[in-house]
């Protein structure tokens, strides 16, 4: 069955109801694709299909032989999509995977800018983050991988890596917590915290800052609400009495317009920059969108590190 024609004629059974509309779906009669399955029954000696007056049945055979062939298809999608991106920077579609918590402060501002400069490349985005992206990067359904620094030691991967600003606390205008002199982490945690699902080695940061005798939150689990939507973050921060923290480029906006005030805490894992990282596939060639994109984006990610989360700029 090394025909992809054929390929396609046995996901085609599986894809439509009847022989017939099976038939269509690629260009056969359908007497042509019950020769087409005939042959490969022959080839492999196995019944794919049983008929009855019920219709078609697929034999646990065929089953097998079927599975193989949407395996070999995809293969092949992707071996064509990745020729196209060594080709050139005209066509192609680079699909990469990124990590949420980085989507809207640095890939939207990447995105923004390739697409003026080569209006013909088109890009897929697909949020998640590495332990979901291990097996597709390694697939090649995605091409690259952009977000924060793992907790596990990446291996068998071409890895990058970059820094990117670190993160601001902040609350509704007005919050109690604006009036309080010296703010510590333990004040802030008097109030209910909002926020995504940060890697393990932020929270053993914060849990380090604290004195060991008082309670503190050391937990993704300890969030009174968990959430990887900053857009929905803010939302809930503006109309309540929650805090969060985030990177200062995505609430300048509203610290600006008075909806949110920055909370003057100086703790070092709040302010120190995050390492973050873009994984590759060894040995194969960077396809020159990729390459287009990580140069942006680490162009993009240094300007973010440079604004100062004080002075009230934005990254544009």
């Amino acid at each position: 069955m090394d025909d992809l024609r054929q390929q396609r004629h046995l996901v085609a059974l599986v894809s439509f109801p009847t022989l017939t509309a099976a038939a269509e779906s690629v260009g056969l009669t359908k007497s042509a694709l019950s020769k087409s399955i005939q042959r490969i029954e022959d080839l492999y000696g196995v019944k794919i299909i049983e008929r009855s007056r019920q219709g078609i049945q697929i034999t646990a055979y065929g089953e097998v032989l079927i599975d193989a062939a949407q395996r070999g298809i995809e293969m092949f999608s992707q071996a064509r999509r990745q020729l196209d991106l060594l080709r050139n920077l005209k066509s192609g579609r680079l699909v990469i995977g990124c990590d949420p918590l980085i989507a809207e402060v640095l890939l939207s501002r990447t995105i923004v800018r390739v697409m003026a400069s080569h209006p013909g490349l088109k890009l897929v985005i697909k949020s998640g983050f590495w332990a979901e992206h291990q097996k597709t990067l390694t697939s090649g359904e995605i091409d690259l991988f952009v977000g924060l620094k793992p907790d596990q030691r990446i291996k068998e991967f071409a890895v990058r890596q970059f820094m990117l600003p670190g993160i601001v606390g902040y609350c509704r205008a007005g919050h109690p917590l604006t009036r309080v002199k010296n703010l510590t982490l333990a004040d802030a945690y008097q109030f209910p915290v909002v926020g995504p699902s940060m890697p393990n080695w932020f929270y053993s940061d914060i849990h380090e800052s604290f004195d060991p005798a008082r309670d503190h939150l050391r937990r993704r689990e300890d969030l009174a609400v968990l959430a990887n939507d900053e857009g929905m973050i803010r939302e809930i921060v503006k109309s309540s009495d929650a805090i969060s923290g985030g990177f200062f480029a995505l609430i300048a906006d509203d610290v600006k317009s008075g909806r949110l005030e920055v909370l003057p805490l100086n703790t070092r894992p709040l302010r120190t920059p995050f390492s973050c990282i873009i994984a590759s596939r060894q040995n194969r060639p960077l396809p020159p969108a990729a390459a287009l994109v990580i140069s942006v984006m680490e162009s993009v990610a240094s300007q973010l590190v440079a604004i100062s989360p004080s002075d009230g700029s934005i990254c544009e």
